[in-house]
């Protein structure tokens, strides 16, 4: 493992797609975090129609960027030769991810 770690690190384009990868995974998810909340506080009434559309807006606009990003995450490791286990694992961290943003909007 160690040496696959000095592989990758000696690769600065994957290291720097593999840092950009992650700060947009996070911020994406903030986003879709966002749309969640707005959705699970939304008021009663008229304003209820208003807050679930927003919500949901939001909540696509997280979804569209975290899509992009997984393509372009796919396309850059596709050509650094990525072994399968890491993608495996990435692909294991966004179910994680979605599964716990699922079960907060069942609560």
């Amino acid at each position: 493992m160690f040496r696959l770690l000095n592989k990758l690190a000696e690769d600065q384009k994957l290291v720097s797609a593999i840092f950009d990868h992650t700060r947009n995974f996070i911020i994406g998810i903030t986003i879709m975090a966002v749309g969640a909340w707005r959705f699970k506080l939304a008021s009663t009434g008229y304003w209820a129609i208003y807050d679930s559309l927003v919500a949901f807006l939001v909540s696509i606009m997280g979804f569209s960027l975290l899509l992009i990003n997984h393509l372009s995450m796919r396309i850059k490791f596709g050509r650094a030769a990525t072994p399968r286990w890491l993608v495996i694992l990435i692909f294991i961290v966004y179910a994680i991810v979605a599964g716990t943003y699922f079960r907060y909007l069942s609560k």
